[in-house]
């Protein structure tokens, strides 16, 4: 494995250096055979990605439920006060970082290798489902991550871009070497035990990946032109503005999969399951108590509910077994 990953790195260098991009040395690296603490399905990681996967989501994250969840709320005829979606987005927040391995601890035990990319497991797993094409996919893989070295060693490694622009790295080396196997299609069965992670990865994916590449596509012509900052900070900006509009447009619309939503729901907020005894407004009321909501479940207490205990039901909650909570004790 070392001296497969040294050819690959070696082979992405060349390319790199063919594009003016200076490359003093290899990237530093580490095996380690164990999964992501983000997901399985992650491959490999540069030093520092995790922080920005962290900032990305949580940046986002939070600007949308402050704008979009009293709009949420306000469909259903229902009125939640600013101090109760904080109260929600701290708690989401902090739950999001604990199920998707994204706390502190995590991140510090990751870099704690002291290398500038770590490859896990599904590595192994590639090149054992793909003995024919094994080579090309870890070297597509490696261009991204040595692009997110590139990046890190400039100081760049700071923007919610990151992923576009090593993406369209990916992309170039590949039209360089003639791989026409693209590696994000490699593990395509691959996928965590929690839907709710499926979820999440799958979105980051379609949103944070892909339109990060379209946009980095659209705005450069050259690999040495990523690396300009002004260039950066424009398609930073319609990158943003894209995910804002992106998730308003689904709030309007109110158009959200219920099993995504589901998925999601019972990922981070366990007390909810509640629910599956019965879609009333007391195990409402209990759940969110339970869950550090009780500023939500005092100004909901004394509105109508109805189409809010609907949602949960379309969302997979209700009764599935005949006996309460009190009996499974």
């Amino acid at each position: 494995m070392q001296e497969l990953l040294i050819n690959s790195l070696e082979r992405a260098a060349s390319y790199f250096r063919s594009q003016e991009i200076n490359i003093e040395k290899l990237p530093s690296f580490i095996y380690v055979d164990q999964y992501s603490p983000v997901s399985k399905q992650i491959i490999a990681q540069a030093k520092g990605e995790l922080k920005q996967i962290r900032a990305i989501n949580e940046d986002f994250s939070r600007g949308s439920l402050w704008k979009n969840l009293p709009i949420w709320y306000s469909q259903l005829g229902l009125k939640v006060s600013s101090d109760a979606v904080g109260q929600y987005a701290n708690n989401y927040l902090r739950r999001l970082r604990k199920v998707t391995g994204l706390t502190d601890e995590d991140i510090a035990s990751i870099e704690s290798y002291g290398k500038e990319i770590i490859f896990f497991k599904p590595v192994m797993d590639l090149l054992e489902k793909n003995p024919k094409n094994g080579s090309n996919l870890l070297d597509s893989i490696v261009a991204h991550e040595f692009w997110h070295v590139i990046e890190m060693r400039s100081g760049l490694l700071n923007s919610t871009i990151v992923e576009g622009t090593a993406e369209y790295a990916r992309i170039e080396f590949e039209k360089f070497a003639r791989i026409n196997e693209p590696a994000k299609y490699a593990l395509q069965d691959y996928s965590d035990e929690n839907p709710g992670i499926t979820v999440i990865i799958k979105l980051m994916g379609e949103q944070v990946y892909s339109k990060g590449l379209e946009i980095v596509s659209k705005n450069v012509s050259s690999l040495s032109e990523v690396l300009v900052l002004d260039l950066r900070q424009r398609m930073q900006k319609e990158f943003q503005d894209y995910i804002e509009g992106w998730i308003a447009e689904r709030t309007e619309k109110n158009d959200v999969p219920y099993e995504q939503r589901g998925a999601i729901t019972r990922l981070l907020w366990p007390e909810f399951d509640a629910l599956d005894y019965g879609l009333t407004t007391l195990n409402l009321f209990t759940m969110l108590n339970a869950a550090g909501l009780d500023r939500m479940a005092k100004e909901l207490q004394h509105q109508d509910c109805t189409k809010l205990l609907e949602e949960y039901r379309k969302s997979g909650y209700g009764p599935k077994q005949s006996i309460s909570p009190k009996q499974t004790l």
